[in-house]
């Protein structure tokens, strides 16, 4: 899918993440990738950097550690530029007229993702460590593979996220310093979680209180209103879908 040439798009400054304090699948400013297991036993490696300027459309450089030893003393970082490009997905929220969408972490505590703002990553339970720590669950989560997001509570939004500076990577997934989305589409979440998500393209978005916009299919909006879950609008998915990549600026998921 050309995810190795992605890039970071964002022109604004720099936003907050925050972690929650379950640790599983669910990112703590966000949805996805770490186990009880992976804190335990870190296996990827962890990446450190100066913090970069938003916007920028030169390479950012990160340094590299390994973390495969079982111990962290003595890790002699390498450098590399590239970002890395993960899999994620989000909630979805904006006005009933489909006007200010917004990207919001599935765990409702975290903070949403501005538009064309870098997200940057903060530790919400110790203020003795940057985020991500290799022993600690903080920072922007993503994972390897799309499986693992179809244990996500009520995901909206499917995408491609660059994430950079410091980066934790553990068996399903990353923790990252800094992420920008890079390519974004809209999914039927009961589709997602039953079937390929090819299959999960919704037709309509229903608007709900609270501003939480809910896309799905016309089979699946069928049964929620014989089941009295009915939205208070329905808005095309098509025209959201369109808004949503003009406001973040990133480019067609195709899945």
């Amino acid at each position: 899918m050309g995810a190795g040439h992605d890039r970071p798009r964002p022109s604004g400054g720099v936003s907050d993440g925050h972690r929650t304090a379950q640790a599983d699948h669910r990112d703590r400013t966000g949805d996805a990738a770490t186990t009880g297991r992976d804190r335990a036993r870190p296996r990827g490696r962890t990446r450190g950097s100066a913090r970069p300027r938003a916007g920028a459309g030169r390479s950012r450089t990160s340094s590299v550690v390994s973390l495969r030893s079982a111990t962290l003393e003595g890790l002699a970082p390498d450098v590399r530029t590239e970002p890395i490009v993960a899999w994620r997905a989000w909630a979805l929220t904006g006005r009933r007229d489909g006007d200010r969408l917004l990207l919001r972490p599935v765990a409702k505590r975290a903070r949403t993702w501005q538009p064309r703002e870098i997200v940057q990553a903060s530790c919400r339970t110790s203020r003795r460590h940057d985020a991500p720590d290799p022993l600690c669950t903080c920072g922007l989560h993503a994972t390897h593979t799309i499986d693992v997001l179809r244990r996500t509570r009520c995901p909206a939004v499917l995408g491609r996220v660059a994430l950079w500076g410091r980066v934790v990577e553990h068996e399903h997934g990353y923790r990252a310093q800094y992420a920008y989305p890079q390519r974004l589409r809209l999914i039927c979440q009961f589709c997602f979680w039953m079937s390929d998500t090819r299959r999960s393209t919704p037709d309509h978005v229903g608007w709900f209180p609270h501003d939480e916009l809910i896309p799905v299919c016309e089979e699946h909006l069928a049964v929620a209103r014989r089941n009295g879950v009915s939205p208070r609008l329905v808005l095309p998915a098509s025209e959201v879908i369109q808004r949503l990549r003009d406001a973040y600026a990133v480019d067609p998921l195709a899945v």
